[in-house]
C-alpha cells in the first residue's frame, strides 16, 4: 500500500502470522478491487481500491490502497477488505503498525479524526477498536500499533474502517499479511484396504497445541460416526506418523476424515478419503475378554442372515443357546454369565460356524 500525501495520513499497522509480508501495492494494478500477498488473495468492499499517484504513496511511493477522491460524505464505512477464498484467515497484532493518511476534504487537506477498525472474526464474531488520527501535515504519515491485545492470534476473515468523526477519506499502505498459523500441518493422509480391515495413515510436519484426532467414518460423506482417537503430539516442529485400524469397514464405499483438536476446544477436519471394500467376509467379535460377565457379542457383514449363538463350558456342557435374525449390516447382542470359567460361544451364521473362546472372572 502505498501513502497518500494529500489530505490524509498514513498509519502504519500490522497482520501478522508466521513469515509476515509487507503489501506496499507498487506490483497491484490501479483501480483494482483485488490484490494478493503472502498467498492470500483479498476483495476490497465499499469505497476501497488500490489508488495511484507519483510519490504520494508511504514512504514516497506510487500506491496504495485509499477511499477515492471525491467520496464525499462524513459517517459510515469506508469499506473493507476481505479474504477472497472460502478457508483463507489473516491476523493482526500490536507488535506492527499500518501507514495511513486522513483528510476532511475529499483527500485535498489532512485532518484528524477518529476510525473505528472492525475484524471479522473466522469462528464468527467481531472485534474492533477506535483509534484517534491526528497526522501533522499533507505530507507527513503517523506509525500506529493497534494498543489492544484482543487482535493478538485472532484469525479474522475481513477488516473494515469505519468513519467515527472528523474525516471523510482514508489511505492504506504498508500492510503486512500473512495467513494463520493451522493446528497441525498434515503432509499426508491416506486409507488403505488390507483383508477386510481398512489402515489409516497420516502424518504431520508440525503440530500446535494438538490434543488428537478423532477418526470418522460415514457412508455418504454427510453423516458422521466416530471409530476411535488418537493422542496428538501437543507442540512439536517434527514429523510424526499415525495410524488408525479400522477392523469392521463397511460393505461397499467408506469415507473417512480426521477431526483434529486443539486443547481449547477449536477443530479443523482434515480432507475426506473413500475407498471401496469389497469383501463382505463375515467378522465375530466377543468383547471383553476377559470379562466379569457382561459380554458384548458383535457380527459384522450379517444384514439379513439366520444366528444362532450358543454357550458350552470348556467341558462342552451346553450353557443357553438362542436364535437371531439380523437386521443390520453390523449386530450387537449382549450376553451375561455368572460364573467364572473359560467358555466356548459358538456362533453359526447361515450354514458357516465361529467359535470364540471366552474367560470370565468374577
Amino acid at each position: 500500500m502505498e501513502k497518500l500525501v494529500q489530505t490524509f495520513w498514513v498509519l502504519c499497522m500490522a497482520v501478522l502470522s508466521v513469515q509476515a509480508q509487507i503489501e506496499t501495492f507498487e506490483s497491484e494494478t490501479a483501480n483494482a478491487t483485488t490484490f494478493t500477498t503472502s498467498d492470500i488473495s483479498f476483495t476490497t468492499t465499499g469505497d476501497m481500491f488500490v489508488e495511484q499517484f507519483a510519490g504520494l504513496g508511504c514512504s514516497g511511493t506510487n500506491f496504495w490502497l485509499g477511499s477515492g477522491f471525491l467520496d464525499g460524505g462524513t459517517t459510515g464505512s469506508f469499506g473493507s477488505f476481505r479474504v477472497t477464498n472460502s478457508g483463507d484467515t489473516f491476523t493482526i497484532s500490536s507488535a506492527l503498525a499500518w501507514c495511513i493518511w486522513t483528510s476532511n476534504d475529499d483527500g485535498s487537506n489532512f485532518a484528524s479524526g477518529s476510525v473505528r477498525f472492525v475484524g471479522t472474526l473466522a469462528a464468527g464474531g467481531t472485534i474492533e477498536q477506535t483509534i484517534a488520527i491526528n497526522p501533522p501535515d499533507n505530507f507527513t504519515y503517523d506509525n500506529i500499533n493497534f494498543s489492544s491485545a484482543i487482535w493478538d492470534n485472532q484469525p479474522l476473515t475481513e477488516f473494515e474502517m469505519i468513519i467515527v468523526s472528523g474525516i471523510n477519506y482514508i489511505a492504506l499502505d504498508n500492510i503486512a499479511f500473512a495467513q494463520l498459523s493451522l493446528p497441525v500441518s498434515l503432509l499426508e493422509f491416506n486409507v488403505t484396504q488390507q483383508n477386510n480391515q481398512v489402515l489409516l495413515r497420516w502424518i504431520t510436519a508440525s503440530e500446535l497445541n494438538n490434543a488428537g484426532f478423532e477418526v470418522q467414518r460415514s457412508t455418504d460423506s454427510k453423516h458422521w460416526e466416530n471409530l476411535g482417537f488418537i493422542k496428538g503430539k501437543g507442540t512439536t516442529q517434527t514429523i510424526n506418523n499415525y495410524q488408525f485400524n479400522d477392523h469392521h469397514p463397511l460393505l461397499g464405499i467408506n469415507y473417512y476424515r480426521l477431526k483434529q483438536n486443539d486443547f481449547d476446544g477449536t477443530f479443523e477436519y482434515s480432507p475426506i478419503k473413500a475407498i471401496k471394500n469389497t469383501v463382505n467376509r463375515i467378522g465375530v467379535e466377543v468383547y471383553p475378554n476377559p470379562s466379569l460377565g457382561d459380554i458384548s457379542l458383535r457380527i459384522t457383514n450379517a444384514l439379513g442372515r439366520n444366528i444362532q449363538v450358543s454357550i458350552l463350558t470348556y467341558q462342552g456342557k451346553l450353557v443357553s443357546t438362542q436364535k437371531f435374525k439380523s437386521g443390520s449390516i453390523n449386530w450387537n447382542q449382549a450376553i451375561q454369565l455368572n460364573q467364572s470359567g473359560i467358555y466356548i460361544i459358538a456362533v453359526q451364521i447361515d450354514e458357516q460356524v465361529f467359535h470364540r473362546k471366552l474367560s470370565v472372572v468374577r
